[in-house]
């Protein structure tokens, strides 16, 4: 495996986490890692990342590598606000290792954790383009405004955010409207809310209209499973009347 330099995509999944296994791996995988420069993906499944110096060891190699990954999927693998802090510093540090898409679906990420998240967007370095973030179930609507804030400050938009199956308790709609109303262009392309929030028919309203002032119509917003009403989606989809060619050429409900 370490003298095929052809692999584009490696996956890592169900390692067992007793007895440092998964450093064992990492390290057995360190000259594939350093040496194979078509290596673009790197996918974890179900790992313990929250065992000592499996973080910092990932990122140690990868820093070593002349060229960067494209995407890093981390996804089920146990990581808290302190595993996301070690992560985001070290591509902050080396801003040549950053991958283009990061998806953290299904972990224990917090509130502290979004905060790290939002620092790491607001570098005008990093050139990332997805961030997925899909049933971490800790961030609340204070992490979720961190994001949304930093997104909107940023220099060109994301091309899609996932936030969907997140427990966020209240209107998630109220810190994404105050946080893009100076620049709805912000938004990123394709963003998915899927379960993710309540919120009263004015709220759908205001977010209709919000969308409805881009110049570019969204490729895709998804809001199943949020109990929108008739009278709800009336109220959203209406926001666009005046403006139909920025309608998102994907809505799914």
């Amino acid at each position: 495996l370490c003298k095929n330099r052809s692999i584009r995509c490696l996956e890592l999944r169900e390692i067992g986490d007793s007895d440092g296994e998964l450093v064992q791996s990492i390290t057995c995988l360190e000259p594939f890692f350093e040496k194979n420069d078509e290596l673009k993906c790197i996918v974890g499944r179900k790992l313990n990342m929250r065992q000592s110096d499996v973080i910092s060891l990932l990122v140690t190699i990868l820093s070593r590598r002349q060229f960067s990954v494209e995407e890093i999927q981390l996804i089920d693998c146990k990581i808290g606000d302190e595993e996301i802090q070690i992560l985001l510093s070290a591509f902050k540090k080396h801003p040549t290792i950053g991958p283009k898409k990061i998806c953290l679906d299904s972990n224990r990420i917090g509130d502290e954790g979004c905060r790290t998240i939002s620092e790491y967007l607001e570098d005008k370095r990093v050139e990332i383009e997805l961030l997925s973030l899909s049933d971490n179930s800790r961030i609340t609507l204070t992490g979720f405004q961190h994001i949304a804030k930093a997104l909107a400050g940023r220099r060109r938009a994301l091309r899609k955010l996932d936030v969907s199956r997140n427990n966020f308790g209240g209107n998630l709609l109220t810190p994404f409207v105050e946080a893009f109303s100076s620049d709805p262009d912000m938004i990123p392309d394709e963003l998915d809310l899927t379960s993710s929030t309540s919120a009263d028919t004015q709220s759908w309203r205001i977010f209709g209209k919000l969308l409805a002032r881009r110049r570019f119509p969204m490729t895709a917003i998804r809001l199943g499973c949020n109990s929108i009403s008739h009278i709800d989606l009336s109220a959203f989809v209406t926001a666009f009347n005046s403006r139909p060619r920025s309608t998102p050429k994907i809505l799914d409900l």
